[in-house]
């Protein structure tokens, strides 16, 4: 790509954006001149689900948005369970904005021990004349460690 085209692709990605800003804005304005447009919001007025992109960084990506929202003055949350994820409060303590990825993107699944346990399951070779037979199998107990997504880890929690 050269310069130019790294140009006006910036440019193309600042009115895009500024674009989405005006419209979300005169939802906003709508919003607060029809309150009882409010209840038809329901799918957005109180938690926005934002899905990370499959082809971005998702730790950056992640990180940058809870560095936006703690200079923003929102209220910033780090969660790791089936999905890694940053919520925003917003200043007024009414909108939450959900960012997420899936926590294997985030986090390095760590295998911190295996055990053998032995259980009773049905014979793959008499299942009907033998209804079971005893088996050994390895199970692993793993943890998930996850990345930091911000340098000062006391601001984030």
């Amino acid at each position: 790509m050269t310069m130019v085209d790294e140009r006006d692709a910036e440019l193309l990605a600042q009115a895009r954006a500024d674009a989405f800003a005006a419209d979300l804005r005169w939802f906003a304005d709508m919003v607060q001149a029809n309150p009882d447009l409010y209840d038809l919001a329901w799918n957005m007025r109180d938690h926005v689900n934002l899905p990370i992109p499959s082809d971005a960084d998702a730790v950056e990506l992640l990180a940058h948005v809870a560095r936006l929202g703690l200079a923003a003055g929102c209220k910033v949350r780090k969660e790791f369970d089936d999905w890694a994820a940053v919520t925003l409060t917003l200043p007024a303590g009414v909108v939450e904005l959900y960012f997420y990825a899936a926590r294997s993107r985030v986090c390095e699944r760590v295998v911190t021990a295996t055990r053998e346990v032995t259980k009773e399951v049905p014979d793959p070779e008499a299942l009907k004349a033998v209804p079971t037979v005893t088996v050994t199998e390895t199970i692993e107990d793993v943890e998930w460690v996850c990345r930091p997504l911000l340098a000062d880890e006391r601001s984030s929690t």
